[in-house]
């Protein structure tokens, strides 16, 4: 399987449908009033295993009046009618291989997806760690990890599509108030792994999205 060619139709599926969709949407908002409000930017938490919380900023909430009479769409481009079969494979999809494709090669910031994902990166350490038979971990560091999953999410999505990570391992250590040397020791292995299970959901997601392609494609002759 071509990983790099599916990572690509993916990006252009996603990317183009929401540049469509926004352009409909701006066009839209220059005929309304201008009458907007919630345009503030708020916060969502992310609730992991129901004890530790990620606070992370989502995307604004506004609100425009536009006209009370339907008004036609503006037609799809050959472009992205051509890119439907990508779109309706990832419908198809388990919710957090959905999410990640949307998040990873969509740029989605949805609260949702986010929550979705955190979430299942943590649960996969754990059971790696069950399986692995590691150490277990004490409260301050499993605290600590917990709250690195998101970061660890949006590391994982900097890796595949940049190739390079972000963040050190001695800024990390910063960011958890440890010294390096008890990062090394602690948290490093754990970390490393969390990234790994991002690094595997991709690859999953990218050959369950390939082979539900193929099937809807092989459906329509």
């Amino acid at each position: 399987m071509q990983f790099n060619f599916v990572r690509n139709e993916l990006t252009a599926a996603l990317l183009s449908f929401s540049k469509s969709h926004r352009n409909q949407i701006v066009a839209m908002a220059e005929r309304a009033p201008l009458q907007s409000r919630f345009t503030a930017k708020p916060q969502r938490e992310i609730d992991i295993d129901n004890d530790t919380v990620i606070v992370i900023d989502a995307e604004p909430i506004s609100y425009r009046e536009g006209k009370r009479y339907h008004t036609s769409m503006i037609p799809v481009s050959p472009a992205i009618f051509s890119q439907v079969s990508w779109r309706s494979a990832l419908l198809k999809m388990p919710e957090p291989y959905r999410s990640w494709l949307n998040y990873c090669y969509g740029d989605s910031i949805s609260f949702e997806y986010q929550t979705i994902l955190t979430t299942h990166i943590w649960h996969s350490l754990l059971i790696n760690l069950a399986e692995s038979k590691s150490p277990k971990m004490n409260g301050k560091t499993e605290t600590n990890l917990k709250a690195l999953a998101w970061l660890a999410l949006q590391e994982s999505k900097n890796f595949i599509n940049r190739g390079e990570l972000k963040y050190s391992q001695e800024e990390l250590s910063q960011l958890c108030g440890v010294k390096y040397d008890l990062w090394r020791k602690n948290y490093k292995n754990r970390w490393d792994v969390m990234l790994a299970c991002g690094v595997q959901m991709d690859r999953e997601a990218l050959i369950h999205v390939d082979q539900l392609r193929k099937k809807h494609i092989s459906n329509r002759r």
